[in-house]
This record gives structure tokens, C-alpha cells and sequence, in this order.
């Protein structure tokens, strides 16, 4: 007699893991990244219109704010005295300005505290996805910036042209465990997103270390 765990483990067997893996023939891709697409492939643009439409009709306007959008530390894509010192470049290359930091998610509370003490800024008061909370809420600052995020791409499409969107290049000696990564997502940016977004090289000096 078949036990009726067994006949659950192989209802849910075929109904969750019996997937096929063979190759699709067509595939659609929704995105707004402009991506090399097989023969018979298709691909459709996202112009977010649905978050579009959920923006007020006013803007809050932040001319001397700047919005970062951190990286992960406690990965260590780079060391963390590495990744201090470039957050003070980038605070130096917008000086007079206020920068609003945006926490990453996986981000332990003693590395924000650090990064928060190190930057003397304020945080971003939301958990929520920031390209959301941009438009819903209609902040338009000075500028959003960042190492290497998505979050940049997606608001250079999503921003106003008046809001300037800066992507901070680090070198991938700099990197530890994300170097082709990183490299990957900087070459779209200059390929892609120029001139939307503006490249700023950051350099490290030996005695800096």
C-alpha cells in the first residue's frame, strides 16, 4: 500500500520540480536594458509607466541633496578602510552639498553606523526599494550617485534631466571577489548610459593605504 506522504511528496514532485529544462525556442525580454537578443528573440522596452503614474504632480525639490546609494560591505567586494576612503572622495567631489545615504539591505548596523560616522550623513529613512520611494514620493535632488548599482540605470531612466545621475568608477585592482563583475556593469554604463550618466574615475594613492 502506497503511504500518503509518498503520494504527497510525488504530487508536489510533479507539480513543483519536474520542470523542463530543455531550451526554449523564443524568448521575450522585458527590460529597459538594451540587451543583444537572439535571432526569433524579442525584446520589449520597460518605460516603467505604471510607477510612472503613481508620482505626484508636484516635486519635492532637494537642489543641495545628494542621494547615495551604498554598496555592500559586509560582502567584501572591497576592504572596508578602501571603501571609507572613497566615500570621502565622493562626499569631497560634492562638497557644500548635503549626501543622504542609502543603506544596502544585507548592511549589518555597525558597518552603517561606521559608513554614518565616517560621512557624517544622514540615512535614507525607508527600507524600500529607493527607485520606488524617488518617484512615489517625487524627491527630485541634486544629484543620485554610486559605485556600481542598478538602482542607476533604472533612475537615469526614470529621473528628470534636471537631476544628475553619477556613477563613481573604481578600479578593479580595488576589488576583491566582484572585479568582473564590477567591470561588467561599468562597461554597460559607458556603452549604455552616457551620456545620462556621468562617469567619475576615483583613484587611490599608495600612501593612502
Amino acid at each position: 500500500r502506497i503511504s500518503v506522504w509518498k503520494t504527497i511528496k510525488t504530487h508536489l514532485r510533479a507539480k513543483y520540480f519536474n520542470w523542463h529544462l530543455a531550451e526554449a525556442p523564443h524568448v521575450t525580454f522585458f527590460t529597459i536594458y538594451d540587451l543583444e537578443v537572439r535571432e526569433g528573440d524579442l525584446l520589449v522596452r520597460n518605460n516603467y509607466s505604471c510607477l510612472r503614474s503613481m508620482a505626484p504632480l508636484e516635486y519635492v525639490h532637494m537642489p543641495n541633496t545628494v542621494i547615495f546609494i551604498g554598496l555592500c560591505s559586509v560582502d567584501d567586494y572591497i576592504e572596508m578602510n578602501v571603501h571609507l576612503d572613497f566615500l570621502s572622495k565622493v562626499k569631497e567631489y560634492f562638497a557644500g552639498n548635503k549626501i543622504i545615504y542609502v543603506t544596502h539591505p544585507r548592511d549589518s548596523a555597525s558597518r552603517i553606523a561606521q559608513i554614518k560616522e565616517h560621512l557624517q550623513c544622514e540615512l535614507w529613512p525607508s527600507s524600500s526599494v529607493i527607485e520606488y520611494d524617488l518617484i512615489v514620493q517625487g524627491i527630485k535632488p541634486k544629484a543620485v550617485a554610486g559605485f556600481v548599482s542598478s538602482a542607476l540605470i533604472t533612475l537615469a531612466h526614470l529621473m528628470d534631466a534636471g537631476v544628475e545621475i553619477v556613477c563613481f568608477h573604481i578600479a578593479p585592482e580595488h576589488w576583491i571577489h566582484w572585479r568582473e563583475d564590477a567591470a561588467g556593469a561599468y562597461k554597460y554604463i559607458k556603452s549604455k548610459a552616457q551620456p545620462r550618466v556621468t562617469i567619475v574615475p576615483l583613484c587611490r594613492r599608495e600612501n593612502e593605504d
